[in-house]
């Protein structure tokens, strides 16, 4: 049986998003962000690779932005981009 894809992820593939949600990270600051989510025990790196693991926790706290961003922000996004004089309909 083929395998999909392998765990975990690399750095490398952050920079594989679309242009619209990428803000083109470089590498000092992908590093700085990999070793605070390391620190807070959010992610793990796999030995003698370049890929991390997202752990347990991490994985909750993701799943915490996520809804909060559908159900919250992502709402809100297009009321705040309106022009001041339209009104609400």
């Amino acid at each position: 049986m083929k395998r999909c894809a392998e765990p975990g992820h690399k750095a490398r593939g952050l920079r594989t998003l679309p242009p619209r949600l990428r803000q083109q990270p470089r590498p000092p600051q992908l590093r700085y962000d990999l070793a605070k989510l390391r620190a807070k025990g959010l992610v793990a790196k796999l030995r003698n690779s370049r890929r991390y693991r997202l752990l347990p926790q991490g994985y909750s706290i993701c799943l915490i932005f996520l809804k909060l961003f559908e159900r919250v922000y992502a709402p809100l996004t297009p009321a705040s981009q309106r022009p001041s004089g339209s009104k609400l309909s």
